[in-house]
């Protein structure tokens, strides 16, 4: 029924009635688009280097305990995001921290 109904509007925009299975301009914008996206990421990759890691202990309890104060996800009380740390475990160990009260782990 879909195949059909496309395959009329094709007929009445004057092409050859049918399905269609790619659209060329379709294509190469969205390809187009995948590669500028892959340049702008290996450009981000590549020029600015991640930070060392030494306590990443003490760096997620800080972030678990910003996130419990209600400070939001930072070191330093909510004035700089922190965007080297994947947010899964600070913000599930912040959650505990805000149900139990305290940070029992420490």
């Amino acid at each position: 029924m879909i195949i059909r109904m496309i395959g009329t509007w094709q007929a009445v925009k004057g092409r050859r009635p049918g399905p269609v299975f790619f659209d060329l301009p379709t294509t190469i914008a969205w390809s187009s688009l995948f590669f500028l996206s892959l340049a702008v990421c290996l450009v981000f990759v590549f020029s600015y280097t991640p930070p060392d890691v030494k306590n990443d202990a003490v760096e997620y309890l800080a972030l678990s305990r910003s996130v419990a104060a209600g400070t939001g996800f930072s070191q330093d009380g909510g004035v700089t995001p922190a965007v080297y740390r994947p947010p899964l475990f600070s913000l599930l160990l912040g959650g505990w921290f805000h149900l139990t009260g305290t940070s029992s782990v420490s």
